[in-house]
């Protein structure tokens, strides 16, 4: 694998998460590694002097970051070939003219960018400030590479958010669902995953969020009330619980826990329903939408499908045709789904295994809230396929696997990539 790869991701993730209250003692920034060519790397990114100590057996060099935003290089005690601690608090104080600029920046690419996705400008600007306001719901930050990757990777993120924050509140109310997750089994399959949360609890935190983004596209405030209460409604009966997978022969395929599936179907056959989707599928503007909800049945079980037909097929390249088709159902206490398939036979091979009880709800891990696999030489490789811009993909891993568990009072992930 491809070590620049490694490292660049390591650094995204850095930056991405800075803080901004100063919750505990010590360093913004603080670097340990064994491997002198990316201390001396880390050195000059900040415009600092490169020297370095000699380190011997089990030392690391350590590069912390000053107030004036120079890296200060010493020893110290080995913790694998790298482990990084941001504490973004003094981050943010310490780069607050360079922080300033990058907001300037992503709001003019964002005006560009979100007004053609639906949004006006109050909601941009309520973005902006939620963007680079986040940082100030994250206490620490913590990356480790036990060794150096080579033909693959294993990282562990972790990440405490401080407590009284939405994201505290948000991170307090993870757990994994008790009624355990019908997952998938497709050995073809790209991407497959699994989600396990307890909706009931944790929807109090993501509702402002969802009924956020559900406006996209609305015209008015009547639109907007439309498009939070559906959000609201829907997020009420699903139970938390997800598995889902993806390959070229069936598409995207998920089957999902439901808390309440008559009012769920219910839902679906509503007015309100309709115009808030059918406004989300046309927000960019190239696209015409229609939602059947009486599209068919399978044994007994009604199909809906919302089918949407882009005016400039080529921009859609993934889908067949430029025509995008969705296909849900309830069947049972399980809301089935199926999205970019050929016909309706991926969404009744997913009723059969249901109702045929194929399937059988089960933990998805101790701790474990989600896991996703990717097959990400195949997955570029087709995506380059399809844009005709042949990519190589020889230092590209050929698997990643991701881990989310709850971790104390915060969240870890745990990335494996082969």
């Amino acid at each position: 694998m491809n070590r620049t790869f490694l490292v660049t991701s390591s650094a995204l993730l850095l930056a991405l998460a800075p803080v901004a209250q100063e919750t505990s003692s010590g360093s913004a920034l603080t670097i340990r590694t064994t491997d002198s060519r990316m201390a001396r790397n880390a050195m000059r990114s900040f415009d600092s002097p490169s020297e370095m100590p000699v380190i011997e057996a089990g030392q690391a060099i350590v590069l912390t970051l000053d107030d004036g935003g120079q890296m200060v290089a010493s020893k110290g005690e080995a913790k694998g070939w790298l482990h990084v601690v941001a504490r973004p608090p003094a981050l943010m104080q310490t780069f607050a003219t360079q922080i300033q600029q990058g907001r300037g920046m992503a709001q003019m690419m964002a005006g560009m960018g979100l007004g053609e996705a639906g949004f006006d400008s109050k909601q941009i600007n309520t973005m902006i400030d939620a963007a680079f306001s986040f940082p100030e719901q994250i206490e620490t930050l913590e990356v480790h590479l036990a060794e150096e990757p080579e033909d693959g990777a294993d990282v562990h993120v972790s990440l405490v958010p401080v407590a009284d924050s939405w994201l505290g509140g948000m991170v307090a109310a993870l757990a994994p669902n008790p009624r355990g997750v019908k997952q998938l089994d497709n050995d073809g399959a790209m991407v497959e995953g699994a989600i396990s949360v307890d909706m009931p609890k944790l929807a109090p935190s993501l509702l402002p969020m969802m009924k956020f983004f559900s406006a996209m596209g609305a015209r008015n405030d009547e639109e907007k009330a439309q498009s939070a209460k559906i959000a609201e409604s829907s997020m009420s009966k699903l139970a938390g619980t997800m598995s889902f997978q993806w390959s070229l022969d069936t598409g995207l395929e998920s089957i999902a826990g439901v808390l309440d599936p008559a009012g769920l179907q219910e839902l679906w056959k509503s007015e309100d329903y309709a115009a808030a989707m059918k406004r989300a599928s046309e927000v960019a503007g190239n696209a015409e939408a229609t939602l059947n909800t009486d599209a068919g049945e399978h044994r007994g079980v009604n199909i809906l499908e919302m089918r949407v037909e882009y005016d400039t097929p080529e921009d859609m390249p993934f889908v067949e045709d430029g025509i995008m088709i969705t296909s849900n159902a309830i069947v049972g206490d399980s809301f089935v789904s199926t999205s970019m398939a050929r016909s309706q036979a991926s969404l009744k091979g997913l009723i059969d295994l249901v109702m045929d009880d194929q399937i059988e709800p089960t933990s998805i891990g101790q701790g474990v809230l989600a896991n996703v696999r990717m097959g990400v030489a195949e997955l570029i490789e087709w995506m380059a396929e399809l844009q005709n811009a042949p990519f190589p993909v020889d230092d590209l891993p050929e698997q990643a696997h991701v881990t989310i568990t709850k971790q104390g009072n915060g969240i870890a992930f745990h990335v494996v990539v082969r």
